[in-house]
């Protein structure tokens, strides 16, 4: 079996969504991801990136999104890692302003 299998741990990551119009109550979704964790060997460093969007929903309405992540890694690999998590990052928050935009098509 491959080492980093050996090591590795399921855990997961929830997303939760709120949107709030001045004429409906809060709703709420939240999505539950499965991830895989490995363990290390020494105390790894952390890498973290953060982004965010605000958008006009017009009727003086607006949303907004944050995504952060943190990721451990070995120090020779925080590089490597920023990349990963600064692509990762955009790339859910390209998919939060996409599920926005649709909401702004189609309201509650």
């Amino acid at each position: 079996m491959d080492d980093k299998k050996e090591k590795a741990i399921q855990a997961t990551a929830l997303v939760r969504r709120s949107y709030k119009t001045k004429d409906s109550p809060e709703d709420v979704e939240e999505e539950t991801r499965m991830l895989e964790v490995h363990r290390f060997v020494t105390t790894p460093a952390e890498v973290g990136y953060g982004i965010g969007l605000t958008m006009n929903m017009g009727n003086y309405e607006s949303a907004r999104v944050d995504v952060s992540i943190k990721m451990p890694c070995y120090v020779e690999e925080i590089d490597v890692t920023y990349r990963r998590v600064q692509a990762w990052a955009e790339k859910l928050l390209s998919e939060e302003r996409d599920k926005i935009k649709d909401i702004k098509k189609n309201p509650f």
